[in-house]
């Protein structure tokens, strides 16, 4: 069987099939074939061919398309990790504070839950040797809270809080062997500036302004003390309140949990200073003086509403 050339390019790309050729240069064959003869492609004069030069660079356009398309995928891919790796640290609490922004300028208001620890010390108006077994007066407290926050180019927030809570606190004290010493808060709160620092949704701060709050006092006896007070003036219990202030000051964290939904804990220590309180003793013409002095911590948690 006779190996065939079967194209030889020319400048018309006209080639003779079937012919002989004995010298031709690699570049200008662009296929050959051991299963075609010289007498099986004789049967067509001439054919339109290309040459091998055309090949190639089909070959390289094919490549070049291919890549093209292979790079559209790893960019497709590269962009669809990118996205998931982005809403995956948008999940975590740290990462997600730092990407999104967050001003804090504008009203806000909620409640309050507290817990509260008081520390009273009392005293007869007039001193006398022993004096009065200080009271500490614990418990909780329910309430609410309104502000107004201003929230600076450098970060800095300025505001002011309002905040009132009703109280459920008491303590009592032995004052003797029957005789108890009894103070309770009623009420408390405070009207107090407030400047903090925000870092995307979180913000501290420090407060420093009026506390209040209504205390009770008050004493009694117990049915058949057989000595002391109680045993002159049988059972009795008589109690007082007063409304007093004090200077208040403080430190917290708010959280923007959402653009309108705030969670923050707020500590405070408010010293009411002292006042006298009256009460009266059965069998006692003239009431009871007492002087009291009054300070009141405060660790509150708060959720506030954006308006």
């Amino acid at each position: 069987m006779e190996l065939a050339k079967h194209a030889i390019s020319i400048p018309s790309n006209i080639v003779i099939l079937g012919q002989k050729v004995s010298a031709v240069s690699r570049s200008d064959i662009f296929w050959s074939s051991p299963l075609l003869d010289a007498s099986t492609i004789g049967h067509t004069q001439c054919s339109r061919a290309l040459p091998l030069s055309s090949f190639r660079n089909f070959g390289n356009e094919q490549h070049k398309t291919n890549n093209l398309e292979g790079n559209k995928k790893v960019k497709l891919k590269t962009k669809t990790l990118l996205s998931a790796a982005i809403a995956a640290t948008s999940m975590i609490p740290g990462m997600a504070a730092a990407q999104d922004t967050y001003n804090w300028t504008g009203w806000s208001g909620g409640i309050s839950l507290s817990s509260i620890s008081g520390d009273g010390a009392q005293a007869p108006a007039v001193a006398v040797i022993g004096g009065i077994p200080d009271q500490s007066p614990d418990g909780f407290a329910l309430g609410g809270q309104i502000a107004y926050d201003n929230q600076f180019s450098n970060n800095m927030v300025l505001g002011v809080v309002a905040d009132v809570s009703f109280a459920n606190a008491d303590g009592s004290v032995a004052d003797g062997n029957f005789l108890r010493q009894t103070s309770e808060i009623n009420s408390l709160g405070g009207l107090k500036a407030r400047i903090g620092y925000a870092s995307g949704k979180w913000m501290t701060y420090a407060t420093l302004g009026l506390g209040f709050a209504n205390v009770g006092y008050g004493q009694s006896c117990p049915a058949g003390a057989i000595a002391g007070t109680c045993a002159s003036s049988g059972a009795y219990s008589a109690s007082g309140d007063s409304f007093q202030t004090g200077v208040s000051a403080g430190f917290g964290v708010r959280y923007g949990y959402s653009e309108k939904l705030i969670l923050g804990l707020d500590y405070s220590y408010t010293d009411l200073g002292g006042d006298f309180y009256n009460f009266q003793v059965p069998g006692n013409v003239l009431p009871s003086t007492r002087y009291f002095d009054t300070e009141i911590q405060v660790l509150k948690f708060t959720m506030d509403w954006r308006f």
